[in-house]
């Protein structure tokens, strides 16, 4: 796969991210900021706790556990994943099998709780606002740019999410991101991994999905009982609070939460922001801890 195009979808999953990150969420945030800490704390350290058990028993190699473990957007910790060293195969595995089981459970909690949920479609191919656009693509390129040539980790999409941040909250900026790149971006970032993937590490994969499927499920169920604590100290109803503690699948979360009747603000605002505080800490703990952790199995070494 060509290099620049990497870089590109690098540069859209960093606009789509800046796109979330209006006033109105940081006003949420800080309207409920000990909740927040508390809630993303708890999930994070369950997370990180989750990945240590793996390394320690030989699962899955202590870099590519956290950053599989961590409780990001899955595309952005494959992306962060890869500039930091981490086998983003593993990560890929680690972190999509959560989003997977993570829709099913939200999915199963919501009609449980409310019946029938309604999804609307959005069209593939929808009405373009063409100078808005125009705009996004320009900047979305010069950030690609100037991030790649000087070789910043993650740097395309790290910058381009930071200056359409600012470009958005303070210079009005609207960000057109038609659906169609998006799937046109998540795709390229799946051929980039899918095509780095070889007979061993799918045999590897293989051997490691049973206990990293169940690592996945205590996190999950770990992180239900953590909803219910949230949903007594914050006097939330308790699809709010589990879709707020949720570890991961954002995008189904917010699908879900839309469609019914929960608090949508506090649950999307603690799920990205969870994201942005995991995008700051995570390199900077899986620098310092893996290499403090057990060194992982011969098989898992050998998957490569």
């Amino acid at each position: 796969m060509p290099k620049w195009l990497f870089v590109f979808a690098q540069a859209v999953l960093g606009a789509m991210l800046a796109r979330l990150l209006t006033t109105e969420l940081f006003a949420t945030l800080s309207q409920h900021l000990l909740a927040f800490v508390a809630v993303v704390a708890s999930v994070f350290g369950l997370a990180v706790l989750i990945g240590v058990v793996l390394t320690k028993l030989g699962v899955v190699p202590g870099n590519a556990a956290l950053w599989g473990s961590f409780p990001g957007a899955a595309s952005v910790m494959v992306v962060m994943s890869e500039a930091y060293g981490a086998d983003s195969r593993i990560v890929a595995f680690m972190q999509y099998l959560r989003v997977l089981l993570v829709t099913l459970a939200a999915t199963v909690v919501a009609r449980l709780a409310f019946g029938h949920v309604n999804h609307a479609a959005v069209p593939m191919f929808g009405a373009i606002d063409l100078p808005s656009f125009a705009v996004t693509c320009v900047v979305m390129v010069l950030s690609a740019v100037i991030a790649a040539n000087a070789r910043l980790r993650a740097g395309p999409m790290l910058m381009t999410m930071g200056i359409f941040t600012v470009l958005q909250n303070h210079a009005g900026l609207h960000i057109e991101l038609p659906r169609w790149l998006l799937v046109a971006a998540w795709s390229a970032l799946g051929w980039m991994i899918g095509l780095r993937f070889t007979r061993d590490i799918l045999r590897y994969v293989g051997r490691a999905f049973p206990r990293v499927l169940l690592g996945v499920v205590v996190l999950i169920s770990l992180c239900g009982v953590l909803g219910m604590t949230v949903a007594r100290a914050m006097h939330l109803d308790l699809l709010s609070a589990y879709f707020a503690t949720s570890p991961g699948g954002a995008d189904a979360i917010a699908v879900l939460a839309t469609n019914t009747n929960v608090a949508v603000s506090l649950v999307m605002a603690i799920q990205l922001g969870r994201t942005i505080v995991v995008m700051l800490i995570g390199p900077r703990l899986a620098k310092w801890l893996a290499p403090r952790l057990e060194p992982a199995a011969p098989e898992a070494a050998r998957a490569t």
